[in-house]
């Protein structure tokens, strides 16, 4: 019998160390029982021990790794497949090909993930991100297919801002940082994403066209692009995403606000952020007051995040519109100093606005020197433009 011919040949070939001649009776084995996983997985080991054998072992435990998943022995796959990286550092195609067959066999995460070529099997780190954490594992099996990977040198720009914007990044190794300039400032740095973390949703959550900041590589970057148009085909396809995204989005957006406002900017990453957490989205609707002069139980500050509204001042008697708010103007930031409202704020279209609650407003006001000094400096920009008006 074949069979037992070659299995002889093997074990004696193996027994005299002649790993060569083992090899070529392992590849007869495999032609004549090729889904004996065992005989697979011995001739993967025999080739590669032969030395002059490389091409023929990285084939041998390819198709190992496939018969693996085929026979739901995750153990040896994962061992085939670092063998098989170990001879072909750039095969990953291969454990994308795997990974998405032992996902269709109902393989758990744990137990798919490890057929991956490790750059890829840093994205899933990103599994645990807010964004992403409670979608399904079919939702995210869908935008990890999607991902497209770049790599980055310390200091390199994966975007600039006033970039055509379409996809995100999720950072598989290294990290990244924001840079934002706003009405001729100086760059200001914003929090530093590290591995695991996601940068660049900012227009697909908005609806913008373009990049909102400059993001740099810190150190040697792995970065996975997702193009938005798969994002919105996930989200489509799986609504629920598309909740878990909004969350995320409200929940940073203000701290990505107070950087790009020019009132912020000389406050360190730790501080803004402290500010941001106190701050809540609130949305008004066109036509509606937001404050009138005079008022005394409302001396709240808001930063304009989107939509637009009318500040106007009274001059003899008579408003007057001062200026039109848009997104990174502030708003009510005098209040404190008078203990009064000095303008009437409406909004002319449907407005979203970051709160920050007058108590927490007024003890940053007192602890902080620089704030009254800058309130300072605006209540006498205000008078010279009133006086104008009138």
């Amino acid at each position: 019998m074949p069979v037992i011919r070659n299995r002889k040949k093997a074990k004696d070939a193996m027994q005299r160390g002649d790993f060569f001649a083992a090899a070529h009776a392992l590849a007869e084995l495999c032609k004549l029982q090729p889904d004996d996983l065992k005989v697979a997985l011995l001739y993967a080991d025999i080739s590669e021990q032969c030395g002059v054998m490389k091409d023929e072992a990285i084939d041998a435990y390819a198709r190992a790794a496939h018969l693996c998943v085929d026979h739901h022995n995750w153990a040896d796959g994962t061992k085939a497949m670092e063998h098989y990286y170990r001879l072909r550092p750039d095969g990953l195609m291969l454990g994308r090909e795997l990974y998405r067959l032992a996902r269709s066999e109902h393989a758990t995460l744990a137990q798919a993930v490890p057929f991956l070529h490790e750059e890829d099997a840093a994205a899933f780190a990103v599994r645990e991100h807010p964004m992403l954490t409670g979608i399904s594992d079919a939702a995210f099996d869908e935008l990890f297919a999607a991902l497209q990977p770049a790599k980055f040198h310390d200091g390199k720009a994966v975007f600039r801002q006033g970039d055509f914007a379409d996809y995100l990044c999720i950072i598989a190794k290294g990290a990244v940082q924001p840079w934002v300039e706003s009405d001729g400032e100086s760059p200001q740095a914003m929090l530093v994403t590290e591995a695991g973390g996601i940068s660049g949703e900012t227009p697909f959550l908005t609806k913008g066209k373009q990049r909102t900041a400059d993001l740099l590589a810190v150190g040697n970057t792995l970065i996975y692009q997702l193009p938005y148009q798969a994002l919105q085909q996930v989200i489509d396809r799986y609504p629920e995403v598309s909740s878990y995204i909004e969350a995320y989005h409200q929940d940073h957006a203000a701290e990505r606000q107070l950087a790009k406002t020019p009132f912020f900017h000389q406050l360190k990453l730790d501080e803004r952020r402290k500010i941001a957490q106190q701050m809540e989205l609130i949305t008004v609707t066109a036509g509606e007051t937001l404050f009138r002069i005079g008022e005394r139980d409302n001396l709240d500050m808001y930063i304009v995040h989107a939509g637009w509204l009318s500040v106007n001042v009274e001059v003899k008697g008579r408003l007057h519109l001062l200026y039109t708010a848009k997104r990174g103007n502030i708003l009510g930031e005098l209040g404190l100093r008078n203990n009064q409202r000095t303008m009437t704020v409406r909004s002319i279209s449907d407005v979203q606005l970051f709160r920050w609650p007058e108590r927490q407003y007024r003890d940053y006001y007192l602890s902080h020197e620089w704030l009254r000094f800058k309130l300072a400096d605006r209540i006498l920009n205000l008078n010279k433009k009133t006086l104008n008006l009138g």
